[in-house]
């Protein structure tokens, strides 16, 4: 398949760059005149990692309400779809801001990034034991606002710059954020 390489910009993630490949910018193109198939081709690229994040912070039927939005977010904003990697954003923002405003999220502009420190020593990555329910549990007990926005940047392909416009922050928040979280799990691994 071939693949179109965007170019480095600082507003993306890593600053590596996204690959956005040869089909997807059609289907994009083709989305952005309303057709039914691009639409539903597009929203197939998202809608699982849409449900994997509202799912792990809101109980059956709210994630279902969530990706309903989600959809229509992305259809009804076909035609101001951006040409790049960064229509993602369209679904992905919707589902955010629906899983904040179910979570009764304050505004994540005023949170203190200290309250998500983990006190002790940083933990040794190479001594962590694969345990995926001690991490589920580790997560589901971090705050609110920090599981939603360290869930958005495990599984999602939303880059940290695109996660810190839907959250309404700064990117090194939401670089702390998922550093926080990670620590959290590795320290719960640990135990």
């Amino acid at each position: 398949m071939a693949e179109l390489r965007l170019l480095p910009r600082r507003d993306r993630g890593s600053g590596t760059g996204e690959v956005l490949d040869l089909a997807e910018a059609r289907l994009v193109r083709r989305a952005r005149h309303r057709d039914p198939q691009a639409l539903g081709a597009l929203w197939e690229r998202v809608v699982d990692d849409a449900w994997s994040v509202a799912i792990a912070l809101v109980d059956e039927d709210q994630a279902i309400a969530v990706l309903l939005a989600a959809r229509e977010a992305l259809i009804s904003g076909a035609p101001g779809l951006r040409p790049d990697a960064r229509w993602v954003e369209l679904p992905f923002g919707t589902v955010f801001d629906e899983l904040h405003r179910r979570l009764e999220l304050p505004a994540l502009d005023s949170i203190d990034g200290s309250e998500w420190t983990v006190p002790g020593p940083p933990p040794d990555p190479v001594a962590v034991p694969r345990d995926p329910e001690a991490a589920r549990r580790a997560v589901r007990f971090a705050p609110p606002a920090l599981r939603l926005i360290y869930l958005f940047t495990l599984l999602t392909p939303c880059t940290l710059d695109g996660i810190a416009r839907m959250a309404g922050i700064r990117p090194s928040v939401v670089r702390h954020a998922r550093t926080a979280a990670t620590w959290r799990v590795l320290r719960e691994l640990q135990k």
